[in-house]
Formats: C-alpha cells, sequence, structure tokens
C-alpha cells in the first residue's frame, strides 16, 4: 500500500467570508462541541430513567502564523465585536473532498489573542464560542 498525506492546504476555512490561509504548524484548526448534558434518575424499584439536553455550542480554535495579515482581519473583526458587545462571525470549514464539516453563523470570540514577544516567530490562537450548524466528521482525500 502506497504512503498517503492528509493536507491541510485542502481545508477551506473562512471567517465572515474571509478565507483565513496562513495556519500554524500542528493543530491548527480545532473544532469542539460541548458535552451534552446526560441526567440519569433512579426510581424506588431501581429503574433508570435518561433525560438528554441536546446542547450544539462549539469551541473553535484557529492557530494562525505569527506573522499572517489573517490575524489582522481576523483582530478587526474580533475588536468590533468586543466593542460594541454585540454581534457575531460566521464561521465555516470545508474539506478537501468539498463537504462542509462546521459551520455557524453565530460565533463570537471568546478573547483577543494573546501576543507574545519571542525571538523566533510564533502563533496567535483565536478562540470562538459557536452554534454548530453543521458539525460532522469529514476528511480530505488522501493522496
Amino acid at each position: 500500500m502506497a504512503g498517503r498525506n492528509w493536507s491541510l492546504a485542502d481545508v477551506f476555512v473562512t471567517l465572515d467570508h474571509i478565507l483565513i490561509e496562513e495556519f500554524a504548524d500542528g493543530d491548527a484548526i480545532g473544532i469542539e462541541l460541548t458535552d451534552d448534558d446526560t441526567m440519569a434518575t433512579n426510581g424506588a424499584n431501581g429503574a433508570v430513567a435518561f433525560s438528554f439536553k441536546h446542547n450544539n455550542i462549539a469551541e473553535v480554535t484557529l492557530t494562525i502564523l505569527q506573522t499572517s495579515v489573517d490575524n489582522q482581519r481576523i483582530a478587526e473583526r474580533v475588536d468590533a465585536i468586543l466593542a460594541a458587545r454585540r454581534g457575531s462571525i460566521a464561521i465555516s470549514v470545508i474539506d478537501g473532498r468539498g463537504t462542509t464539516v462546521f459551520s455557524s453563523s453565530q460565533a463570537v470570540p471568546k478573547k483577543r489573542a494573546p501576543m507574545p514577544m519571542a525571538a523566533e516567530a510564533g502563533s496567535r490562537e483565536w478562540v470562538f464560542s459557536a452554534v454548530a450548524e453543521t458539525y460532522q466528521l469529514g476528511g480530505n482525500e488522501l493522496a
């Protein structure tokens, strides 16, 4: 079997129609749903009843190269939302097959990205809370 590679270059991420292109190495995109609340109640006779509260909030983390102009574009949008204390950002992630693996029209920044200063170029981490309108496991075609 021949070796196969997965390429982050084949993943498209947009924030309010801004194409984000310069990701840092490693885990550049992180999307994690918060846990659904599951509750079990035991009855007097030992019966168990379960209830579920669906939670479709996701934490989206984008790790961008420190030197990327993408940071400025994201910062302008985030600063406008934080200054007004209202508004949201649309986020979409599309894999190499063209499948939308995540989308949200209601994402809000959790905080501004930290700004470390070092001798070597690093990365900026942008974290958003988002209503997961589309969330599915996808994957690029392996080449």
